[in-house]
């Protein structure tokens, strides 16, 4: 979890210096700021919270319109199937077989392959070949995230 919070809206008072503004000049020069008018790092969080981690975004229309950040319908590895017809030849990638009918671009003439050409991780670095570690189980510990609960590189503390 951070322990460490920076600055945001609540600026420490300064004087005019080499390197440095000086605060009441600032307060004078933007009144009409929402920072000098109660938008503090507390509304900050609740407004980003609300927005970018909220369940929902709504952008009018414009290009998704409402869609959900929980990441439903995340992939569960254990579940995908692989082999020839247009299957992914391994699950973390195409088969790379190609079609057993000469001329053909038929993605269902393409044979299953007898060797996985990569057994590994489909995501470098991520244990997601562990059971508990799929798309589908740490989406919802990501979803679950708060700025308060955040922990760099991993989907939470027990995605070890």
């Amino acid at each position: 979890m951070p322990t460490h919070h920076y600055i945001t809206t609540t600026q420490p008072a300064t004087t005019r210096a080499l390197g440095s503004s000086d605060t009441a000049s600032m307060k004078e020069q933007y009144q009409s700021s929402p920072v000098q008018n109660g938008y503090d790092a507390a509304a900050v969080k609740a407004l980003f919270e609300s927005y970018v981690m909220g369940p929902t975004v709504n952008d009018g229309g414009r290009i998704f319109g409402v869609f959900q950040r929980q990441y439903q319908g995340a992939p569960n590895l254990a579940e995908v199937k692989i082999g020839g017809g247009g299957l992914p030849g391994a699950v973390g990638g195409p088969n790379p077989a190609s079609p057993s009918t000469p001329g053909s671009i038929n993605a269902s003439d393409i044979p299953a392959v007898t060797i996985q050409p990569y057994a590994g991780s489909p995501f470098p670095g991520n244990k997601t070949t562990k059971s508990g570690n799929y798309p589908s189980d740490t989406s919802k510990r990501i979803a679950g995230q708060t700025l308060d609960n955040l922990v760099f590189g991993r989907s939470s503390d027990d995605d070890l």
